[in-house]
């Protein structure tokens, strides 16, 4: 499978995909939609949202791939989703932009700058056979951080949704540390 036909696609699914899976929480309430899926606007659950958005991408996009291809997924995965978590989160934290337009281009830059080395990663001749046994396992913990820390989150700014006053699932009126 040629790559450079499915990056336009890729790039446009991420985007379109991070926003579909913020709504799925308000419609779909339970425990497993809460572990997955993000239940406040704080900067932990848009963390989340960005990482699951682009595992469950993947993991549709896995089958398309040649077996050559297919072996650096995981890495590739794992490089994309904290590349845009670090590119966001350092433009949110020193900017704080409040205009959506803002928002959504660091966003976009983010997933642009991801797929770039997904790309690199994806076409990679090296054996990256240690590197993808971490990534393995760096998603997994990254997955269990998840999910407990939307249950007991800690009473910082980081799990804190300002606009809604909840820490996590929950109401909190105590004191947030940031």
């Amino acid at each position: 499978m040629n790559l450079r036909k499915i990056i336009p696609f890729y790039i446009i699914s991420i985007f379109l995909g991070i926003y579909f899976l913020s709504l799925v929480h308000s419609f779909i309430l339970n425990p497993l939609t809460a572990i997955i899926f993000p239940v406040n606007n704080s900067l932990w659950e848009t963390n989340k949202l960005f990482f699951i958005t682009i595992l469950i991408i993947n993991m549709f996009l896995y089958f398309k791939l040649n077996i050559n291809q297919r072996s650096h997924i995981v890495l590739a995965t794992f490089i994309h989703a904290a590349t845009l978590i670090t590119i966001y989160n350092v433009f949110y934290l020193i900017f704080k932009p409040s205009n959506e337009l803002i928002i959504n281009l660091i966003i976009l830059f983010g997933i642009i700058i991801g797929t770039y080395l997904w790309y690199k990663i994806i076409i990679s001749v090296f054996s990256l056979k240690v590197l993808n046994h971490c990534a393995v396992i760096l998603t997994f913990n990254a997955l269990v951080l998840f999910a407990v820390l939307t249950y007991h989150p800690v009473p910082n700014s980081l799990f804190y949704d300002h606009t809604n006053k909840r820490l996590g699932l929950f109401k909190y009126n105590g004191h947030i540390s940031d």
